[in-house]
């Protein structure tokens, strides 16, 4: 008696595990084939900034016409995932900006040395440029007086520097001359 009862329990679960596969399937099916990709609403040309936390809780935009933003929403540092807790906010402000907002993760691993990477990335953006320059940053008028205040300031700097050394290596022959040298 003790057989039969295992036996039907058994048989009672498999057809009970047929039963939900068979009635489950065709939904799961249904919903599978009819995912479509939802459509992007990019046109040519269109720009916005990437996010991290180091623009702040409500990001910031470059330009009055950026159409989007993507925001980083945590990443991968050698295995782990640490969040960012400024996402939330970022995506937030850009769509309260009419704007759309994209999400991207960072993922960084140790097989490359950070100073490597960074090589890489600049040559990266120097080549893009290169063939885009439209895209290049634009200074503002006042970054730009800044920079040529700083390359002034420099070029200061270096006057002094030329004179100081002109200064010692005339100092040093008129030593050498008054001490017996042979100039």
């Amino acid at each position: 008696m003790k057989l039969f009862n295992t036996k039907h329990r058994f048989l009672k679960l498999a057809v009970g595990v047929i039963a939900t596969v068979s009635l489950a399937l065709p939904v799961v099916t249904q919903a599978v084939t009819s995912i479509q990709p939802t459509p992007v609403s990019a046109a040519k040309g269109d720009k916005g900034p990437d996010w991290s936390k180091y623009q702040g809780a409500n990001g910031k935009f470059g330009y009055a016409s950026d159409k989007f933003s993507i925001s980083q929403i945590g990443g991968y540092y050698n295995g782990y995932f640490i969040d960012q807790t400024t996402y939330p906010t970022q995506v937030q402000y850009t769509i309260a900006q009419g704007k759309r907002a994209h999400t991207y993760i960072y993922a960084r691993f140790s097989g490359r040395t950070q100073a490597d990477w960074e090589t890489q990335q600049k040559a990266d953006y120097q080549a893009y440029i290169k063939e885009h320059p439209e895209d290049a940053p634009q200074p503002t008028a006042t970054e730009t007086a800044l920079a040529a205040l700083s390359y002034q300031q420099m070029q200061s700097q270096q006057t002094i520097s030329d004179l100081q050394t002109a200064n010692a290596q005339l100092a040093y022959q008129v030593m050498t001359t008054t001490n017996g040298g042979t100039n």
